[in-house]
């Protein structure tokens, strides 16, 4: 998997060899607000990115540092503008300035990782595991803009959680999963229409990654909606 150990190998060498070029890899990588080192999975990430030295980019602890300096300045950014009809703005945990709010993204970058460079952290909660999402969640509208940053920013291969979680929850059931992988296959389909403007000359690859503990006949389904959500029609050439 993209975050494996790193370990000596041509795939890990290939990665680097394309760090500095047209055709960059990233992962979405599930995450809460506190920009904890201890927090999970971050924890787990720290370990791995520890394991061999990043000799192009900071460390993920001073990558972390950097985003949290910022967040005063997203707070302000966040707060309307009073206006006539609501002219008090009430204070809650959404204006919170030590802490990012679900469907927020932030963005480390790595030359040590095997298969990835770009790590898109998308704050996420823990009734995402446990809810049926409407397409307007703010989860969703964080993997909408991954995927815009990805289009303007050459990363040409984008791995994402298909079911939203980092693994498999006792609540989860095959039909809850089918429901959400059909809805997150649905909405990649309309985001990546919406950024076909943004089309090359190279292909642009989404994997969707399964949690490791679901079941074969589970696995098989998933992959049989692929080519039912993401239909194309073929063309006829008729010569006369």
């Amino acid at each position: 998997t993209p975050l494996a150990p790193p370990r000596p190998s041509p795939e890990r060498l290939q990665t680097a060899i394309n760090l500095y070029s047209t055709r960059l890899s990233g992962m979405v990588l599930f995450v809460d607000g506190s920009l904890s080192l201890f927090s999970s999975p971050i924890e787990e990430f720290y370990k791995i990115c520890g394991q061999s030295i990043d000799f192009h980019f900071p460390a993920l602890d001073l990558q972390l540092q950097n985003v949290v300096e910022l967040l005063p300045l997203i707070s302000e950014q966040r707060i309307p503008t009073p206006s006539f009809d609501s002219p008090v703005i009430k204070a809650s945990s959404q204006t919170d300035p030590k802490s990012l709010h679900e469907g927020d993204t932030y963005i480390t970058r790595h030359s040590n990782l095997s298969e990835v460079h770009v790590i898109f952290h998308l704050v996420s909660s823990d009734e995402v595991a446990s809810i049926d999402l409407p397409s307007r969640h703010p989860v969703i509208t964080g993997l909408r803009n991954v995927l815009n940053l990805a289009f303007q920013h050459d990363v040409y291969v984008l791995s994402v959680p298909l079911l939203l979680v980092n693994q498999m929850q006792p609540e989860m059931t095959v039909n809850w999963c089918v429901k959400r992988a059909e809805l997150v296959l649905k909405c990649f389909k309309g985001f990546m229409l919406e950024n076909s403007h943004l089309a090359s000359n190279y292909p642009r690859t989404i994997q969707f990654l399964v949690p490791a503990e679901i079941s074969r006949e589970m696995f098989e389904h998933f992959s049989a909606m692929i080519p039912t959500v993401f239909r194309v029609s073929t063309s006829m050439t008729i010569k006369s």
